[in-house]
């Protein structure tokens, strides 16, 4: 007798269908998703904040380079005020006449240069300020310029009193001018130019300077009459009279 076992031949079939249905291969994992959301916050955090980090840099620099402008300015104020004042000091005690230009410019040189030796670089609030590449002089000037002045010339002219005439000068009228030589003031000029390094740990600023600084002082005026005098006494024009 032939006998055939349907459980057996059902069964094939029946177990491919629950394998396909099964099958989660292509399924992603909801830790994966996390992870990658994860890892992608951190990396927009870590940008955002480094951009963050770059501008707080640059807002930093900005301010230190404003503040190093100022600290520039204020030692072309303290140069200028010290040549000045070393200025002044020099031609108080100067005796030796007539002046010498070298000698005196190189006198007050001498002074400058040993305040700037004494006083820089100097350090302050973590920021180092230097001079370098100091010149400097102290020289007389005298201008003549062409400007509008009362004209002084006069015409001949004729003046009949009681049947009597006289000759004499008439003298321009108020307003005419002529253009003629105006002497200015003589006097001294400090003259200094250097550079001023400003620097802290991550920012450095370096400007080439200058200052010129008339001079107030008697010196100037006594100068000017000995070299007249001088141009007198050789023949030459002058004006002493």
């Amino acid at each position: 007798m032939v006998m055939y076992s349907r459980t057996r031949g059902c069964a094939g079939p029946a177990r491919k269908l629950n394998g396909l249905q099964n099958d989660r291969s292509g399924q992603v994992s909801f830790s994966v998703i996390a992870v990658v959301l994860l890892v992608s916050s951190a990396i927009a955090g870590t940008y955002l904040a480094k951009n963050e980090m770059e501008e707080h840099k640059q807002e930093r620099r900005q301010e230190l380079l404003k503040s190093m402008e100022g600290e520039i300015a204020n030692i072309i104020n303290e140069l200028s005020l010290c040549a000045a004042s070393r200025a002044q000091s020099t031609m108080s005690s100067w005796k030796d006449f007539p002046v010498n230009e070298t000698r005196i410019s190189d006198a007050f040189h001498k002074e400058m240069d040993s305040y700037i030796h004494a006083s820089f670089p100097r350090t302050r609030d973590g920021i180092i300020t230097e001079i370098c590449n100091w010149t400097g002089g102290l020289y007389f000037a005298e201008q003549n310029t062409l400007d509008l002045i009362p004209s002084d010339s006069t015409s001949a002219d004729r003046l009949a009193l009681d049947d009597q005439e006289m000759e004499y000068d008439r003298l321009p009228q108020a307003s005419a001018e002529a253009v003629g030589v105006k002497t200015t003031n003589p006097y001294y000029v400090a003259v200094g130019n250097f550079s001023v390094a400003v620097s802290d740990k991550d920012v450095s600023l370096t400007r080439g300077c200058s200052f010129q600084r008339p001079i107030i002082s008697a010196l100037p005026f006594l100068e000017s009459k000995l070299r007249a005098f001088e141009s007198a006494t050789s023949g030459g024009f002058s004006d002493l009279g």
